[in-house]
């Protein structure tokens, strides 16, 4: 009888739910999707602009090297990353990429780093301002709140000979154009190493790694209060 009461009572609970449900308007129509402005082709060169512009004046890379290695793969089909041509304007700060009949062309605009105007514009949508730190100097506190150097030795449990064979490997191709490798243990970094003109104070490129970052940074600021 309990499993037919139960039953019962559903069947009943759904028959005032499609009554309540009849009466409801239907919902109106959503509006379309946002449709980014240019083609995929016009899209992936301002990429390749914005990008090259970075890994130029944010990092101080050889242009040819920032195309090769970081600005292609913006551009699809792969095959036509070649046919792109690029101007470096060092006066000016910007970056020029051109495609066929398509340029876009990304500007250095110091902290805020490398922008691109909207499609079909030649202004940028707001107004670069510096960036000062509150920070003390770097050199007054170690990592990760400074660049102090940190002379607490390598914990005893560590194997030093596998650390150094694991930074050893994270540099033996050169292909894969390892340009920092840092490890941290127990909040203390106890081994790092950096490629080929690359310093610890080397602006590298995040990709989706500033994603989490920025989520995270951004989400103390909503519980200090200065977002709501």
């Amino acid at each position: 009888m309990r499993f037919r009461g139960a039953s019962v009572f559903v069947a009943a609970a759904f028959t005032v739910a499609l009554a309540a449900a009849q009466q409801v308007q239907p919902t109106p129509p959503l509006a379309p999707p946002y449709v980014p402005e240019g083609s995929p082709s016009d899209l992936g060169l301002a990429g390749y602009a914005k990008i090259l512009c970075s890994a130029v004046f944010v990092t101080g890379r050889d242009p040819a090297e920032g195309a090769k290695n970081s600005a292609y793969w913006m551009i699809q089909p792969a095959s036509d990353a070649d046919k792109v041509t690029y101007i470096v304007d060092r006066q000016h700060q910007t970056v020029s990429a051109t495609l066929g009949t398509t340029t876009r062309t990304a500007r250095f605009y110091g902290d805020q780093g490398c922008v691109l105007p909207a499609h079909g514009t030649s202004n940028i949508a707001f107004t670069p301002v510096p960036v000062k730190t509150t920070l003390p100097d770097a050199m007054t506190q170690t990592w990760p709140m400074g660049d102090k150097p940190d002379d607490t030795p390598v914990p005893p449990e560590v194997d030093r000979a596998k650390l150094d064979a694991a930074v050893d490997a994270a540099f033996a191709d050169p292909a894969a154009l390892t340009a920092a490798f840092v490890v941290v243990y127990k909040g203390h970094i106890i081994a790092e190493r950096y490629g080929e003109r690359a310093t610890k104070d080397t602006q590298l490129e995040s990709w989706s790694m500033g994603k989490s970052i920025i989520s995270t940074l951004f989400s103390l600021l909503v519980r200090d209060g200065t977002y709501t």
